[in-house]
């Protein structure tokens, strides 16, 4: 499939994934339908170099390949894994574990609370080009979507982000 998209095609697009997210709002409690729709659409452009359309129509597409880009992008930013224990050759495939990636402080973790600085702290002025990302990070997007809003890669983010902690001496 050719880069750009077609208005027709851009039009078909967007009513597929608004269709396509309020049948699965109740998959993805903790999104809005407009965060599902956001996900379908950044969900086809990575995997728009599959689609040949002499095989099919979009929504056709769409619909055998879209869940799974946007089902694992919803559990990696949760913090849930998918497994499948104890599955072995030639038996029944046991049911999907979702469990969290995250686990929680033991009771007793207390940190230390830094006292406020006395002395006014001098904060170096970010370039322009940091700030669309991180008004963007404010508002909770991941990476690929701000490449996404951005027009440009996932990569390009990452490497911005790289940079930007850098130059303000932030470790990973």
């Amino acid at each position: 499939m050719k880069q750009e998209l077609t208005d027709e095609e851009w039009h078909t697009l967007i009513v597929y994934a608004r269709w396509w997210a309020n049948n699965k709002k109740d998959k993805f409690f903790h999104w809005t339908i407009g965060d599902v729709i956001n996900e379908v659409i950044v969900a086809f452009f990575s995997i728009k170099h599959r689609y040949d359309p002499s095989r099919g129509s979009i929504n056709t597409f769409l619909n055998a390949h879209i869940w799974d880009p946007v089902f694992r992008s919803y559990c990696n930013q949760f913090g849930i894994s998918i497994s499948r224990p104890g599955q072995k050759r030639g038996q029944r495939m046991p049911p999907r574990v979702y469990a969290n990636k995250w686990h929680p402080l033991p009771d007793n973790y207390d940190k230390a609370i830094a006292p406020p600085l006395e002395e006014d702290v001098e904060v170096p002025l970010l370039p322009d080009e940091y700030e669309d990302i991180i008004e963007l990070l404010k508002r909770g997007l991941n990476q690929k979507q701000i490449g996404f809003v951005l027009g440009v890669t996932e990569s390009r983010i990452s490497q911005k982000m790289r940079q930007l902690r850098k130059q303000m001496n932030i470790s990973t």
